[in-house]
């Protein structure tokens, strides 16, 4: 390989690294927490999927632990048990997760991507893939969620931008 070469390749890989990186700032925020001195690495901004009488979810992907979750809160609170939440993804496939957190009343679900009721290839999906719809079931009914183009592109985009800061 030439001298050349070497270096339009170097500069490749760097802009590129650059470009990610400028890319997943918007996307997801650190922050140091005052008492632990760790690290907090979550979405930026909450994606809010409302009907036009304010009833819906919010989520929230953010490291917990070293595993990249995705928060959800339902908007009116809702009593959460072991609810199962359903995704259907943009090529219709449908993963199915376990929420992760004990019973709670604030309406909090907390899926771990690739683990509890996920196996490691779906928990993979939500990288490549869009999610269409989110459904909660909960123990006597459940609730459907569509996601907007738009709320699907930045939740896949803001896993991304997780994972790499977790494997940076």
């Amino acid at each position: 390989m030439g001298f050349k070469m070497k270096y339009i390749i170097i500069f490749l890989i760097a802009t590129n690294s650059l470009l990610g990186q400028f890319s997943c700032d918007s996307l997801v925020e650190v922050k140091l927490d005052k008492f632990t001195k760790k690290e907090k690495i979550m979405g930026r901004n909450p994606i809010i999927c409302a009907d036009e009488n304010q009833k819906g979810i919010v989520l929230l992907p953010k490291i917990i632990d070293d595993e990249i979750y995705i928060l959800i809160v339902t908007n009116p609170k809702k009593c959460i048990d072991d609810a199962k939440v359903y995704f259907l993804m943009d090529n219709e496939q449908l993963i199915r997760a376990t929420n992760r957190f004990k019973f709670n009343c604030d309406g909090l679900i907390g899926i771990v991507l690739g683990y509890y009721g996920m196996s490691a290839s779906d928990g993979k999906e939500f990288y490549v893939r869009k999610i269409k719809s989110i459904r909660i079931e909960l123990k006597n009914n459940f609730f459907d969620y569509d996601l907007t183009d738009k709320q699907a592109t930045e939740l896949m985009e803001t896993l991304n931008c997780l994972q790499y800061k977790k494997i940076k």
